[in-house]
């Protein structure tokens, strides 16, 4: 199991490449202050289950379960909601009630688990504080755009991408 606190984060996106995983179970769990939300696919039963503080809250079966050798799997607490995607394919998508949206405005944990069998992760990936809006410049962040540096300059970045006016603004130093 892997398991990190987090500086507090309002939305994130954890991104894991899985191989030959056919069997047994991965869990994400995450919370703040005693609160858990954890979602879990099991591979055999072919189902995603999401849970908050240990009650069911609701269930997917897969009615076409991934055969790849290679699977995508996505957990996010984003806008309010819990996500959940095998390869790019969104399984989950459910919304948090008013009290516990409040209670987990952000949250400062997160633990992904194997249960009842081996996983071999390939990549893991974890995006945290994600927004859907320009930057400050004006320029979306899916577009990526290319610097050249002279002898000397430095490239400076702020530790707040989204609100950072830096060197992606006004060039290198």
């Amino acid at each position: 199991a892997i398991s990190r606190p987090l500086h507090p984060v309002r939305d994130f996106l954890v991104r894991l490449t899985v191989c030959d995983f056919h069997r047994g179970a991965i869990s994400f769990r995450t919370g703040q202050a005693g609160r858990l939300i954890q979602a879990v696919w099991e591979a055999v039963k072919r189902r995603v289950t999401l849970s908050v503080d240990d009650q069911l809250v609701t269930h997917r079966r897969l009615v076409h379960a991934p055969t790849d050798r290679t699977v995508v799997v996505e957990f996010a607490l984003c806008d309010g909601q819990v996500h959940f995607a095998l390869n790019e394919l969104s399984i989950l998508a459910e919304p948090l009630c008013g009290a516990l949206l409040a209670e987990l405005a952000s949250v400062d944990r997160l633990q992904i688990g194997a249960q009842q069998g081996a996983v071999r992760v390939a990549k893991i990936e974890v995006f945290r504080d994600l927004f859907y809006f320009a930057s400050p410049g004006g320029q979306s962040p899916s577009e990526p755009r290319t610097w050249q540096l002279a002898p000397g300059q430095v490239f400076v970045l702020g530790d707040n991408c989204p609100i950072s006016v830096d060197s992606r603004q006004h060039g290198p130093v």
